[in-house]
């Protein structure tokens, strides 16, 4: 006796051993607030389970799950295209403060430096505090720090804000583990796809 409130669900069971589609189905159904597995549309079991919780990233749109996968793919790729930029301005700026090329590249080696350490940091800061506040405070200096490299009116003021912003902008680099909880388990093949 199916009431108004139940639903019904198919669950393959899988391949069969020959690797041919199983032909056994299973019919479940799933009463409001029973404990049963989740499907999508097309049957599909969604795993993992998401929750009836609209914050949930696993029911957020597809529009917004691929903004924040372009958004993060977008900040991990900063820390090293900024490192690397600082190579073009080492004749200008040895001119300018009367150094050897060499020495302003100091600033190159520790932004870079502090690129590998700062990963360490990052996700010890993560786990204690959360990855969002983590993620955006980090941005927020990163963007700070990027700002004084540009204002700098001193190698030392500039090798400090080189070495600063390094430690800061690694954050997506080490928090972007959103990306491997984002989607269903499914749909990853597809999210890390988009990110090569």
């Amino acid at each position: 006796m199916t009431s108004s409130t139940e639903e019904k669900h198919t669950f393959d069971l899988g391949r069969s051993i020959s690797g041919q589609k199983g032909q056994d189905h299973v019919a479940v159904t799933r009463e409001e607030g029973s404990n049963l597995p989740k499907t999508s549309q097309d049957g599909q079991l969604l795993d993992p389970q998401p929750s009836e919780d609209p914050n949930d990233p696993l029911n957020w749109s597809q529009r917004k799950k691929n903004l924040i996968l372009l958004i993060i793919s977008a900040t991990a790729f900063l820390p090293d295209y900024g490192s690397a930029t600082g190579a073009v301005t080492l004749i200008p700026q040895a001119e300018e403060w009367s150094m050897t090329e060499d020495m302003v590249n100091h600033s190159t080696a520790g932004n870079v430096f502090m690129i590998g350490a700062g990963g360490i940091f990052v996700v010890a800061f993560a786990a204690f505090f959360g990855r969002l506040p983590v993620f955006f405070w980090f941005l927020v200096v990163a963007s700070a720090t990027t700002a004084w490299c540009a204002a700098a009116g001193s190698y030392k003021s500039f090798m400090t804000a080189r070495i600063l912003n390094g430690f800061f902008s690694t954050v997506a680099q080490g928090v972007s583990v959103p990306i491997k909880d984002r989607p269903l388990r499914r749909d990853k093949a597809k999210s890390l796809r988009r990110v090569d």
